[in-house]
């Protein structure tokens, strides 16, 4: 993840500023807790002050591994760098290599570079849906340009707003009926899109009909309908939460997943029950797979997040029980509720984020159908806190929403949920605010869905007044691994700890006026921590710190199954390996980055 800014200032005091995201999600894997063996080594070429690593590439039938830099580029010829080690960390060698720019790949698959020109940028054509400024559904037809970037060394997205209309459908006499926009889901096999929208039947008709028909509508490329699905209910609802799971489609495509709760529409036809709520999935071509209703026990839930592990899926959010027989949830995506025409998602989630909860809810669904939902309210978590034996002070959990990082299920059954707390913070003197992310939590369930241990880590990263170099502005990630004896858990910890701020700056001069850019790149930082929980006893270790304070992790390199990871696999996926570079804190590449490359092994099965 890293942040670009462009700042352009003219004679005139016109000033531009340009903010560009961009986030590298990795799957969840895991390590262990023994390192089977570490070890330092010095890089000796121009990788020590230049380019970056592209791949590790692992050969189990030699018992060797390559790390491989790209040192220089033109717009003929690319560079590399080889590292060539053994499966105990021994440097063998360093090769140089120089290959053309058109076969390049043909020696180094992974490598993906096409070129990154305007004239070589790959351009895809879609289409995508929101709101206008009064809740209808808009769509538009975009274009997105891929290009490469020699800075990180991946290609980076922009996206082209296009055409847009607003479409119509046909009720049975022919009339047009105006729709609501609430959510979408993309269809990247056949490049259409499904969208949840809600019917507007119009004042005439809103006591008869008003919240109660929910259309899915699946649009191919040309903006027309190609699929209508009705999600019809005989009480008012509000759409809660909308989310995303893996399926069967034999593409990739993934299912929707949504929740609706009543709402106080009009008295004769809302729902007697206000927590009567209701579970939807919807495979990517807008065929219903699994409904069905369920009763909260919070009948304020503020759904943040689902999961998925294997057949199991799970819900989570924090909520109140305040009069359930007679107050419905306030927490809705749908025209109306809390989020009256005109509030975003984001804007929503902000409103949803400062409010006070008493307790979490969790969800299971099996099969399609409801497993366990369990309340446990935040006196109770808060009672059942455990803490490192160094830490000091244990941290509170307010209640409010945090960022998930995984959910995991042992052996024995219990559930992990693993996430990172986070507090909207606005800088001094500024107009915005941005999440601060603080500490990170786990808690602990049984098979049925019973607390059993809330576990806090304390997030040491400086908080410095300046949001984007600011390393907490930036989650951290971790993952869990059960030890073979299903009696242990290693919770594998990587805490951002600092940020890399990258300038360049570039002068033009025109007739009248001289324009001075500066671009900056934020990348953070991230440091690997390890430790234990004993899942009988609840009892969790100290953790141990990869490499030392001065080495911080590869974050992006490619695993078994393509996500990024700060490790590859060795011997079949038995065994793992963390990488970590060497920082000096100097300002150019050179002073920056030191020459040390630190490695740890690590074999699951020696825990």
């Amino acid at each position: 993840m890293f942040f670009v800014i462009t700042k352009t200032k003219h004679m005139k005091n016109k000033l531009i500023i340009t903010i560009l995201f961009i986030m590298i999600v990795g799957g969840r894997k895991a390590s262990s807790q023994t390192f089977v063996s570490e070890k330092t080594v010095e890089l000796t070429g121009k990788s020590k002050s230049k380019g970056y690593l592209g791949n590790v590439v692992t050969d189990d039938a030699k018992k060797q591994f390559e790390m491989v830099f790209v040192t220089k580029s033109t717009n003929k010829k690319i560079k590399f760098e080889v590292y060539k080690f053994d499966y105990n960390l021994n440097l063998l060698n360093t090769v140089a290599d120089e290959q053309d720019v058109k076969n390049a790949n043909t020696k180094y698959k992974w490598f993906k570079y096409k070129g990154d020109g305007e004239k070589d940028a790959e351009i895809y054509e879609g289409i995508t849906a929101q709101s206008n400024m009064v809740g209808k559904l808009v769509l538009k037809k975009n274009q997105t340009i891929k290009k490469f970037n020699w800075y990180t060394g991946q290609y980076e997205y922009e996206t082209r707003e296009l055409d847009k209309v607003k479409p119509t459908t046909m009720d049975e006499d022919g009339k047009k009926r105006k729709l609501f926009y609430l959510a979408k889901q993309e269809i990247s096999s056949s490049g259409e899109l499904l969208v949840l929208t809600l019917e507007n039947p119009g004042i005439s008709n809103m006591a008869k009909s008003g919240n109660r028909n929910y259309l899915l509508l699946r649009f191919n490329k040309d903006l027309q309908i190609a699929e209508e699905t009705s999600l019809l209910f005989t009480a008012p609802q509000n759409l809660i939460f909308k989310g995303s799971l893996s399926g069967t489609d034999p593409n990739g495509d993934l299912d929707a997943v949504y929740v609706f709760a009543p709402c106080a529409f009009y008295k004769k036809i809302d729902d007697p029950v206000p927590t009567n709520f209701t579970y939807v999935r919807v495979a990517p071509g807008g065929n219903i797979i699994e409904r069905f209703n369920f009763q909260s026990k919070c009948n304020n839930w503020a759904v943040m997040n689902i999961a998925q592990n294997g057949k199991d899926v799970f819900l989570y959010g924090p909520g109140m029980i305040d009069k359930p027989e007679k107050k419905y949830n306030e927490f809705s995506l749908s025209a109306g509720g809390m989020s009256a025409i005109g509030f975003t998602d984001e804007q929503r989630e902000t409103i949803w984020e400062e409010k006070k909860y008493e307790y979490l809810q969790i969800m299971k669904v099996t099969d399609g159908k409801l497993a366990f939902l369990n309340a446990v309210s935040i006196e109770e978590i808060n009672s059942k806190a455990v803490k490192t034996p160094s830490q000091k002070k244990m941290y509170a959990f307010d209640g409010k929403r945090f960022v998930l990082n995984s959910i995991n299920i042992t052996g024995t059954g219990d559930i992990f949920i693993d996430g990172q707390d986070f507090k909207n913070q606005k800088p001094v003197g500024s107009s915005y605010s941005y999440r601060a992310f603080k500490d990170l939590l786990m808690f602990q369930f049984d098979k049925d869905g019973n607390f059993k241990r809330f576990y806090g880590i304390e997030n040491t990263a400086k908080n410095r007044l300046r949001p984007i170099a600011n390393a907490q502005a930036f989650p951290s990630k971790s993952t869990l691994t059960e030890s073979p004896d299903k009696k242990s858990l290693v919770w594998n910890v990587f805490l951002v700890k600092d940020v890399d701020e990258d300038c360049s700056y570039q002068t033009s001069i025109g007739i009248n006026t001289t324009t001075n850019t500066t671009t900056c790149y934020y990348t953070p930082l991230f440091q690997g921590r390890i430790g234990k929980i004993d899942i009988a006893s609840g009892t969790i270790s100290d953790f141990k710190l990869f490499g030392g304070e001065d080495f911080y992790l590869y974050m992006d390199l490619e695993n078994e199954k393509g996500n990024k990871e700060p490790y590859f696999l060795i011997n079949g996926g038995k065994e793992y390996v963390y990488l970590a570079r060497e920082r000096k804190g100097g300002f150019t590449g050179t002073e920056r980055w030191g020459n040390s490359i630190w490695f740890g092994k690590f074999d699951p099965t020696k825990l």
